[in-house]
């Protein structure tokens, strides 16, 4: 995949209201906007990077504080998907506002050269995916735009199946749904959250490390999936309620004492969050000790830099 000629990209202003968007840090907000305008992002929704190079990016704006939680917040809050293999990093809304918004493309030309580009970039699982959102697109927008994803695709990538749908292959597709929202048709009301059954997974107790989180850091974060995968992941590791209540004292404590990254005090508090706090340095902040505090190997690790 070489780099396109063309130097703009359509980015909706919609995404400043956007929930998710409002509620990550502003390192993540950098890095999506960054991918967003990559100079690799062609095809909408496909970006030829590395993460050395995000990681690069961030240390350049922002120094060492944030880079790597930037980059998993990003992934928990499912802003991008990431194959550093590849490399590769796959943006999975980035085709529901192209087709909603001003960018949408008239000629079904455009779908075809959209085709090519992706079948040029690395052999990975993210392509693939990326191509039943592409297909579900083209269906969208009509049968002309449907016929020439499916006859380049044929063409192109005989191996993969064109008539299986994103649908059936497990690809959640939110263009359909996105449509239905502006035409405002009637939908059902979304299934209220069943009941917390008595199962292995329940027995998390998401609630109670949430709710401590907001007590001690004077925070509001909600029970929400991409948090409890996060406390969830950090479980399977071994820790218990007592390890995450420890962790949100120690690392109030080192922002109030300005002892995370010294010099920069209350600007830490951003980072009092699940996606910093409950990441896979989280053993790491349990056993700062007190001698740690303010020694510069100490603070590096914590703020991302190594």
């Amino acid at each position: 995949m070489t780099t396109p000629t063309q130097h703009w990209r359509p980015v909706d202003s919609r995404i400043w209201g956007d929930e998710g968007f409002r509620r990550v840090g502003v390192e993540t907000k950098m890095l999506w906007l960054y991918l967003l305008t990559h100079p690799n992002h062609h095809p909408p929704g496909l970006v030829l990077t590395s993460k050395g190079d995000l990681l690069d990016m961030l240390e350049r704006t922002f120094g060492y504080e944030g880079r790597v939680e930037a980059i998993e917040e990003a992934i928990t809050e499912g802003f991008i998907k990431g194959d550093w293999d590849a490399p590769l990093v796959l943006i999975p809304k980035a085709l529901q506002y192209r087709v909603n918004g001003g960018g949408r493309p008239q000629s079904p030309n455009v779908i075809t050269n959209w085709v090519r580009r992706g079948a040029a970039a690395p052999e990975s699982p993210l392509r693939t995916e990326w191509f039943g959102y592409l297909r579900e697109a083209a269906e969208f927008m009509g049968a002309a735009h449907l016929a020439a994803f499916e006859k380049e695709y044929a063409k192109l990538s005989p191996k993969l199946s064109v008539k299986v749908s994103p649908e059936e292959s497990g690809i959640a597709s939110p263009i359909r749904e996105r449509e239905r929202e502006r035409e405002g048709e009637e939908e059902e009301p979304p299934t209220p959250a069943p009941k917390v059954k008595a199962t292995k997974r329940s027995t998390i107790p998401y609630q109670e490390i949430i709710d401590d989180l907001n007590e001690v850091c004077g925070k509001n974060f909600k029970n929400t999936e991409p948090t409890q995968k996060l406390i969830r992941s950090r479980w399977k590791d071994g820790w218990r309620v007592e390890d995450f209540k420890k962790v949100h004292r120690i690392m109030l404590q080192a922002v109030e004492d300005d002892t995370w990254y010294p010099g920069r005090g209350e600007g830490m508090r951003q980072y009092l969050r699940p996606a910093t706090l409950y990441n896979t340095k989280f053993e790491g902040y349990l056993n700062w000790s007190a001698s740690e505090r303010g020694s510069g190997d100490a603070i590096d690790t914590w703020a991302g830099g190594k």
